[in-house]
């Protein structure tokens, strides 16, 4: 069964751009492909602070929050 998480990265990002990826990039380290984790993210917020929405597993949570 798959959750929404909320993974909180710092401060407001230099770039969109570069923020956006760098969520893609964590994702992939849980997921098994870069196209899995396009797919289990929801938002990117980039605007007042760094950080993502995406559906997880309890595993792959863990994961992240051992990162």
């Amino acid at each position: 069964m798959q959750n929404f998480y909320i993974v909180f990265l710092g401060a407001h990002p230099v770039s969109r751009d570069i923020a956006i990826e760098t969520h893609l990039n964590i994702l992939s380290a849980v997921k098994e492909s870069h196209l899995e984790a396009e797919e289990s993210m929801v938002y990117s917020y980039t605007k007042s602070f760094n950080a993502f929405a995406a559906k997880l597993s309890e595993d792959e949570a863990k994961k992240l929050a051992g990162m």
